[in-house]
């Protein structure tokens, strides 16, 4: 299926996975049915890009869990933790700036997102200086 849209949208494998942020090979290999897609967000940008109906990706129910099958807690648990993760990674950035914003910025150590207290020189102080402060 995927092959037929990327052809409709008149790309190559190379400009697919360029649009994608992935290695040809890996466009390939779905092709293929080596490889299965099995991130959520990855095969929404697919569909997206190459205007796939998503119930054509998820017959039935319109979700990647085949039709009828019982919910798995452990698979659930671990869909929700990628996101978190997912999330996290994505705002990586943002979420420092906001924790360096936290703190005093003679309490900053300069040019990095981490703090230390101002009297820390290395890496090896601030270690000590944390093991005599739970004392």
């Amino acid at each position: 299926m995927l092959k037929s849209y990327r052809s409709a949208n008149g790309l190559t494998q190379g400009e697919l996975a360029g649009r994608l942020l992935i290695d040809q090979t890996c466009v390939s290999k779905i092709e293929r049915g080596v490889r299965v897609i099995k991130d959520v967000d990855f095969l929404a940008r697919v569909a997206e890009l190459l205007g796939i109906p998503l119930n054509e990706l998820y017959p039935g129910n319109g979700h990647p869990a085949q039709a009828g099958a019982s919910p798995d807690p452990v698979a659930a648990s671990q869909r929700r933790w990628l996101e978190g993760r997912r999330y996290l990674n994505r705002n990586r950035a943002t979420l420092a700036a906001a924790a360096v914003a936290m703190y005093p910025k003679g309490l900053r150590v300069r040019d990095v997102p981490l703090s230390a207290t101002a009297d820390c020189r290395s890496a090896r102080q601030l270690l000590s200086v944390l093991r005599l402060s739970r004392g």
